[in-house]
């Protein structure tokens, strides 16, 4: 799987779990803040970090749990990158 596709999927998933966001996640870039989206919160990171753990079955550690791993689309798939 490609960056790209990593980055596509994360967005249909992320479109389909905050539809009030789809137009702004489908126009974001990889690096564009989650948080200015109204997405990182911490329930919204939860939800981000078990998606993560269910699609691609790895375990991210509590420690990575923090803003700069989940920042953005391209932060998500560097720490995704870093476990497998």
């Amino acid at each position: 799987m490609t960056a790209s596709d990593i980055q596509e999927t994360l967005r249909a998933f992320l479109m389909g779990e905050f539809p009030k966001q789809a137009g702004a996640i489908a126009s974001a870039a990889a690096e564009d803040s989650l948080a200015d989206l109204g997405l990182l919160d911490s329930l919204g990171l939860l939800t981000i970090v078990t998606f993560v753990e269910l699609k691609w079955n790895v375990k991210i550690a509590p420690k990575d749990f923090k803003a700069e791993s989940f920042k953005s689309l391209g932060g998500i798939e560097a720490t995704l990158e870093r476990y497998r």
